[in-house]
């Protein structure tokens, strides 16, 4: 039994943990690895080229590669590593510190995107993760559309459906973080049952909160990547909107764009309408495209948007929402309040219900007069009320400017740079252009050769040139009946063989 006792705090002692010798040794390895780190690998030429196209320099590289060499030792704590040359996929969530759990699988869908599900060597981080960061909202609009049908397993690959976008974003709803909650938004109320690139992408340009999950997981890279100030002041990124596809994060793709980076085909078939105004038509269109929303009910020609609340609309119920938690909570710190006040004064709640049950006047108590007086006086306070409250109801209803001054303002101001409000376009444009852009189709027609013409010779009719005509007719006349002449002479006829014997 006491060599049983004794052996119980020796495999204690190995239980709990390196000796102090080990924790020694590894402090000792971590010193010397960060004195001992070496310069960062020399990338391939396809990658140090497109780094040169967006404008990282050497300084740059030696804030990624000091990203990436943290990443190393995060995924082993007690190795001795002076140059990375790959990192495991699981340690990527690291460089997201804020919300981690709520875009981690849209991190790990763009590294499968980029053929780096497992590992990640030096020349992939930095193609997958700069060609990330680099990406305009139209641009993360695609990824987006991208990462929703890897991770639902989709069976098609141009489109996604209505319920499939309701399944994905249900993960957001009645989310905390107040820019990604999405429980205004109900795919059923849109009229749209096939979402396709471009009309995803005009989705999540009007209702932004979709967008901003991916958004924050951009921003949170290129935090580090190297930095928020590069990529705010970079001006070597391309100037038109790329179109996004399932090879665009691949560094071996196996083919090759001959006309460049194609670019992405709006069509602002939702956007334009919901800018300059719609007047419904083609009712018999809507029906069949919409009939069944809603459980076979159909929806109502209003908006573009169907039945979906517009975002300025969702705006004004959550202030409303969260001016009516705000009055909520000033009434309850105001009971509490009252109630440590009583309980100062040493009055317990049945106390206080007592005697307002005491201070309370019965009128079958009161005799004939009492009660009329009662009522009269009850009447004349209920007056009193309903006076005050119309005053104050009408004066809230009055405006708080001065109208005379404002009509004289008015009067004297300029008009030329002040347009009417009612053609100003919306608020929501300011983030995002409606512009389609070019659209290429098919190969590019043969030049047209334009064939030469002889020159025409035009000729000045005048009086002399009308006298040289007449006498070049007479003369070739002439000319015509001299010879008929001679034919017709028998001088002019060859002699037969008779005349010559």
């Amino acid at each position: 039994m006491a060599e049983q006792q004794a052996q119980q705090p020796a495999n204690q002692d190995d239980d709990d943990g390196p000796s102090w010798v080990e924790k020694f040794l590894n402090v000792g390895k971590r010193c010397l690895g960060v004195f001992a780190k070496g310069s960062p690998p020399e990338p391939t030429p396809e990658v140090s080229a497109y780094l040169r196209s967006i404008g990282i320099q050497q300084r740059h590289m030696l804030q990624i590669y000091s990203v990436f060499d943290y990443l190393k030792r995060c995924e082993d704590d007690e190795a001795f590593i002076t140059t990375v040359y790959s990192v495991s996929s699981d340690v990527m969530p690291v460089l997201i510190e804020d919300r981690r759990k709520y875009v981690i699988r849209l991190l790990r869908c763009i590294l499968k995107l980029g053929d780096c599900e497992e590992e990640a060597t030096w020349d992939k981080f930095l193609w997958v993760m700069l060609r990330f960061c680099s990406l305009n909202r139209v641009e993360l609009a695609q990824t987006l559309f991208l990462c929703i049908l890897r991770i639902r397993d989709s069976t098609t690959y141009h489109y996604i459906r209505s319920y499939e976008l309701q399944e994905f974003f249900a993960a957001y709803k009645n989310c905390p973080v107040k820019s990604f909650d999405t429980a205004e938004i109900n795919f059923d109320l849109l009229p749209i049952r096939r979402y396709y690139a471009s009309d995803f992408a005009e989705l999540l340009m009007r209702y932004s909160v979709l967008l901003h999950p991916i958004l924050h997981l951009q921003q949170s890279l290129q935090s580090k990547l190297p930095s928020m100030d590069f990529w705010d002041n970079n001006t070597e990124s391309v100037s038109f909107c790329r179109k996004i596809t399932f090879d665009f994060f691949m560094m071996e793709t196996g083919r090759i764009f001959l006309r460049g980076e194609p670019p992405f085909r709006e069509t602002c078939d939702m956007l334009c309408p919901d800018a300059l105004g719609c007047v419904p038509i083609n009712q018999d269109q809507w029906i069949l495209r919409t009939w069944v929303a809603k459980g076979g009910q159909g929806l109502a020609q209003v908006f573009v948007w169907g039945e979906q609340a517009l975002p300025e609309v969702i705006d004004l119920r959550q202030m409303a929402k969260e001016e009516e938690e705000e009055r909520e909570r000033l009434r309850l710190e105001k009971e509490k309040a009252e109630e440590e006040e009583a309980m100062e004064k040493e009055i317990s709640k049945a106390d206080l219900a007592k005697i307002q049950k005491e201070s309370e006047i019965k009128l079958e108590d009161m005799t004939e007069d009492e009660a009329k007086r009662h009522r009269q006086t009850q009447a004349m306070e209920k007056a009193k009320r309903e006076a005050e409250m119309k005053k104050d109801r009408s004066m809230n209803d009055k405006p708080s400017f001065d109208l005379t001054a404002l009509t004289r303002q008015a009067a004297v101001m300029d008009e030329e740079f002040a347009a009417p409000v009612d053609v100003l376009p919306p608020p929501w444009m300011k983030n995002c252009t409606i512009a389609p852009a070019q659209q290429l189709r098919g190969a590019d027609p043969p030049l047209q050769v334009q064939m030469k013409q002889p020159k025409k010779v035009i000729y000045k009719v005048t009086k002399e040139s009308d006298r040289r005509k007449v006498a070049r007719a007479k003369r070739a006349l002439n000319d015509a009946e001299g010879e008929d002449d001679g034919a017709d002479s028998p001088d002019s006829r060859p002699e037969s063989p008779d005349d010559e014997a």
